[in-house]
């Protein structure tokens, strides 16, 4: 007696089976893409690349710059609130040459140079032998 089976013939029908029929191969090169299209493919991914690390570099100096606006804008409201103490004080104080070179000062730094001027006219007019007055005001006529 022969236990063996025979290949021909099987033991479950081919309609019958339960497993799938894939069938697979592994290619060996690219062969969905050509060589001009696989070269295309990677050029227009390098630029894109390059364009997105160009957008952040651009965002990081936007950053940057919109932090320094703010810097400025927040030292020039507390120069402007220092130039209406000191307006006050040489109101108050009529002749104070020290006030009156601080407005010409913080005027000049504000960058508001006609006001800077006249404050610095009145400085020289009450100490014209003020040392710093006259630097300011060589600083102040270029």
């Amino acid at each position: 007696m022969n236990m063996l089976p025979n290949p021909n013939t099987s033991l479950v029908n081919k309609e019958e089976s339960l497993s799938p029929s894939n069938f697979r191969f592994i290619t060996d090169s690219i062969s969905f893409f050509s060589k001009s299209q696989y070269l295309k493919m990677m050029f227009v991914s390098f630029l894109s690349g390059v364009l997105v690390c160009n957008i952040i570099f651009q965002l990081m100096i936007f950053v940057g710059n919109k932090n320094k606006i703010q810097q400025i804008s927040k030292e020039r409201v507390s120069l402007t609130e220092e130039i209406s103490y000191w307006k006050n004080t040489a109101q108050k104080y009529d002749g104070y040459r020290d006030a009156y070179f601080r407005i010409a000062a913080l005027s000049y730094k504000v960058g508001n140079v006609t006001e800077s001027k006249k404050y610095m006219e009145k400085t020289l007019e009450l100490d014209p032998n003020f040392e710093a007055g006259r630097v300011l005001g060589a600083k102040i006529q270029r």
